[in-house]
């Protein structure tokens, strides 16, 4: 979630989990064009990856490690827990992001111009981010102390 409002945001303004808080934010991700050249490299080719095929590769990625937890650790989860976890994979955002993207870029014309905010909203960002808080005082509640990740307190 960091990556994405960086291309917009002036140089080093989101340099940790907490400056995801600030209205300026969601202003950076309104920005970004999907269809630009993102941070990732295909392995197999060397091409790079445009910002929806990085967020698609990450995103399926992170889903792929939240299924791995609820497989191998869900019998000593409290029930709370593992619902969090399985809402995050089901949350709009990770819809988008896992199923929607690519059928975007595979259809003509592909994702030319494409803007989060075109489709999407404020609100599912923040739903987003929300769900992602509280994964993060999840994993502080079993991480060791000097792993633990900052976490805003409203959040």
């Amino acid at each position: 979630m960091m990556s994405l409002a960086r291309p917009a945001a002036p140089k080093g303004s989101i340099a940790s989990y907490l400056d995801l808080c600030n209205e300026n934010y969601y202003e950076y991700v309104r920005k970004l064009d999907f269809s630009a050249e993102g941070p990732g490299r295909w392995s197999n080719t060397g091409k790079n990856m445009s910002w929806a095929e990085y967020i698609t590769h990450v995103s399926g990625e992170f889903n792929d490690s939240i299924n791995k937890i609820i497989n191998n650790y869900g019998m000593h989860l409290e029930t709370e827990e593992l619902e969090l976890l399985q809402s995050v994979i089901d949350s709009n955002f990770m819809t988008h992001a896992v199923k929607i993207f690519p059928m975007l870029m595979n259809a003509k014309g592909g994702l030319a111009d494409y803007h989060l905010f075109n489709v999407g909203s404020k609100e599912m960002i923040k739903g987003h981010l929300s769900q992602l808080w509280k994964v993060a005082k999840l994993f502080n509640k079993y991480c060791l102390p000097k792993d633990a990740i900052d976490i805003p307190p409203e959040a």
